[in-house]
C-alpha cells in the first residue's frame, strides 16, 4: 500500500493529483519490476523441480537470484485461486513497495503459485502467514504449504513438492507433515523419486556407510520374498536371528514396524524410487 501524505490543507488540487499521479507510475513501475524479477526466478524454479538442468547449473543459476543451495532453505509455496493474471497484476510485495530493495527474501512466480525460499535464521513459519496475509487480496482461499528446511538442489526440489503437498490439505498456512512417499506417489506429482527414496531410507544408508552393513540389501531381499523370513535368510545366507536382529535394526532406525501393512509399502516404494531415479539395486 502506498500513502501520500501533506502537512496541511491545500487548494492546490491540481498539484496533488499530478503528484498522485507520480506516485502511480512509481508503484507500477516498481511492481513491474518485481514481477519480471519474480518470473525470472520462476523459470530457474521450475527447472530445478523438473530436473531440466544438471544440478552444477542449477546451483549456479539459483545463486544468480540470492539462492545458495549450500545452505539449508525451507520452501513456503503459496497457491492463489483466482490464477495467475490476477497474482501478477496486484501490487504486493514482502517488503515495503516503494524501497527499491524488492522482496525480502528470493520470491518466484510459477504459474499460479508463489514460492519463496526462507534461509536459516529466518521464521518460516512467521514469512508463510506474511505470504498469506499479502496474498489475500488477490481472493480468498489462498493456500500456503511449508516445506522442511534443507541444503542442496535436491532439498529444494523436495521441499517444493513437500511445501505442494501440505498446500494440498486446505486453505491458510499448513506445515508439511513427515513426509509420505506413498501420498505423493499416488497424487501423480512429477516427483524427484530418487530424492524422495533417499529421504525414506536416510537411516539405513547412513548405517550401512559408517559400519560396512547392509541393512538395505536385507531390507530389499526381506521385501522381495514377501516379508517372509525363512526364505528371505535362505537368500541372505543367514541366520533367521540375524535375520530379525537386522530387522529390528531397520526399524529401530527408520522409526518404522515391518509388521504393518503401510510401513511395508512405504519402504517398498522408496526402494523402488531410488532405483526409478537412478539407484543401482546392488
Amino acid at each position: 500500500m502506498a500513502r501520500l501524505a501533506t502537512e496541511r490543507t491545500t487548494a492546490r488540487q491540481d498539484l496533488l493529483s499530478f503528484a498522485a499521479s507520480v506516485l502511480g507510475l512509481e508503484v507500477a513501475r516498481q511492481q513491474a519490476v518485481l514481477t519480471g524479477r519474480r518470473e525470472l526466478l520462476g523459470q530457474v524454479v521450475e527447472d530445478v523441480v523438473h530436473r531440466t538442468v544438471p544440478d552444477a547449473e542449477a546451483r549456479r543459476r539459483l545463486a544468480a537470484h540470492g539462492i545458495d543451495p549450500a545452505v539449508p532453505h525451507a520452501v513456503v509455496l503459496a497457491r492463489v485461486p483466482a490464477g495467475p493474471a490476477r497474482l501478477r497484476a496486484l501490487p504486493w510485495t514482502l517488503g515495503p513497495l516503494l524501497d527499491r530493495g524488492g522482496d525480502v527474501l528470493p520470491t518466484a512466480l510459477v504459474e499460479d503459485s508463489v514460492a519463496v525460499f526462507v534461509p536459516e535464521g529466518v521464521d518460516a513459519d512467521a514469512t508463510a502467514h506474511t505470504v498469506l496475509e499479502r496474498l489475500r487480496a488477490a481472493g480468498p482461499g489462498v493456500r500456503v504449504g511449508v516445506g522442511a528446511r534443507r541444503p542442496g538442489v535436491a532439498g529444494l526440489r523436495l521441499g517444493w513438492f513437500e511445501a505442494r503437498q501440505a498446500g494440498s490439505t486446505g486453505a491458510g498456512v499448513r506445515t508439511a507433515a513427515p513426509l509420505s512417499l506413498t501420498g505423493l506417489l499416488l497424487g501423480n506429482l512429477d516427483l524427484p523419486l530418487r530424492e524422495l527414496g533417499d529421504s525414506v531410507l536416510a537411516p539405513l544408508l547412513r548405517y550401512d556407510a559408517e559400519h560396512g552393513g547392509e541393512l538395505l540389501r536385507t531390507l530389499r531381499t526381506y521385501l522381495a520374498h514377501d516379508a517372509r523370513p525363512a526364505p528371505a535368510a535362505e537368500a541372505l545366507t543367514l541366520h533367521r536371528n540375524s535375520l530379525r536382529h537386522r530387522l529390528r535394526r531397520i526399524e529401530e532406525l527408520t522409526g518404522r514396524s515391518l509388521d504393518r501393512l503401510d510401513d511395508r509399502m512405504e519402504l517398498w516404494l522408496a526402494l523402488h524410487a531410488r532405483e526409478a531415479g537412478g539407484e543401482a539395486t546392488g
